[in-house]
């Protein structure tokens, strides 16, 4: 492969690595906004998990209180119930008892009145019983009632419980999610810092050029105008290009995306290359000085010719229009 291609290929690889924006920085912002929305999940679950154990709660405690009063309102009722059940037994047998008397022939007048008296007030007294032993019987029903009340809080639990353990299980997936993301997020984030890192030496080799060191390559131009890493600057007819600095001319060629092609090693793994339509005045191998003239704009009629030029520093391209700013 010849150096032509070569320069080409390093040319396009070098662009896109420099021009291009850091991988990771998409990456990070991408786990940060998925990491909020976990969060706010997370935080909505745990709100409408909050309610659900409340509601669960107040359900086992309703359900409990009214366990506990119905079988102590059940244990009242039976204790009343066989109490009016043995006295409505023992009326019934004074009754039978009475009933048997009422036959013997040698009862007197007196004897008659009494057992009269005696048969009216059991018979009273086992209809209050009776009624009594009713009303205990309805109560038994209505107790019935609240037996089904707690049947159905149980089937409420039960769902509720089941939809806690769903919202539980839900929340482990969206936290183990969220420990994972934040765990990859700590990573990148720990990349893009050294990124940051690299960027700062960067910035620090800028100062090492000490541009002050270097020319501006044209002069009379009509004007300049920053493109990605380089300077576009615009001259009309004929204008002599200058060394920047003091070096050697180590590439001079045609591009087919770029024009001709200028480039100058200034040492210090610096260089700095022009593109554009121009002639030059030297070869390859050649030492030059800084303002000695390397090349020469053609007659374009009205027509602007455009070279572009930029500064290089350990195969990357530099901004040079920050780095001429104010000079330019």
């Amino acid at each position: 492969m010849d150096l032509k291609k070569t320069f080409l290929i390093s040319l396009i690889v070098l662009s896109s690595l420099v021009w291009g924006r850091p991988a990771p920085f998409k990456k990070i912002t991408e786990f940060q906004s998925e990491l909020k929305t976990l969060e706010k999940d997370i935080n909505k679950l745990d709100h409408t998990l909050g309610k659900k154990n409340k509601r669960y709660i107040e359900l086992i405690e309703k359900r409990k209180f009214l366990e506990l009063k119905t079988r102590e309102l059940n244990l009242e009722i039976l204790e009343r119930a066989r109490f009016l059940k043995n006295e409505i037994k023992g009326i019934k047998k004074l009754l039978a008892k009475n009933l048997i008397q009422s036959l013997n022939e040698k009862e007197d007048s007196a004897d008659m009145l009494a057992r009269i008296v005696l048969r009216k007030h059991l018979k009273k007294k086992l209809s209050n019983y009776q009624q009594n032993l009713d009303s205990v019987e309805d109560l038994q029903k209505k107790t019935k009632f609240l037996e089904e009340k707690i049947e159905e809080y149980y089937g409420i639990e039960t769902s509720l419980l089941a939809l806690i353990e769903e919202l539980e299980r839900k929340k482990l997936e969206e936290l183990t999610d969220y420990r994972e993301k934040r765990r990859k997020f700590k990573q990148l984030n720990k990349k893009f810092k050294k990124l940051k890192s690299n960027k700062r030496k960067i910035t620090k080799t800028k100062s090492f050029l000490n541009i002050k060191d270097f020319i501006f390559p044209v002069e009379n131009y009509s004007k300049v105008k920053k493109h990605r890493k380089g300077i576009n600057i615009s001259l009309k007819g004929i204008k002599p290009i200058k060394a920047t600095r003091d070096g050697k001319v180590i590439y001079i060629g045609d591009l087919s995306t770029f024009g001709h092609v200028l480039m100058l090693d200034h040492g210090n793994e610096t260089r700095s290359v022009i593109f554009g339509p121009f002639t030059t005045k030297v070869a390859k191998g050649d030492k030059v000085k800084k303002g000695q003239i390397i090349g020469q704009t053609p007659r374009n009629g009205t027509k602007l010719n455009v070279i572009n030029f930029g500064i290089w520093y350990k195969n990357k391209a530099q901004d040079t229009a920050k780095l001429f700013a104010k000079r330019i």
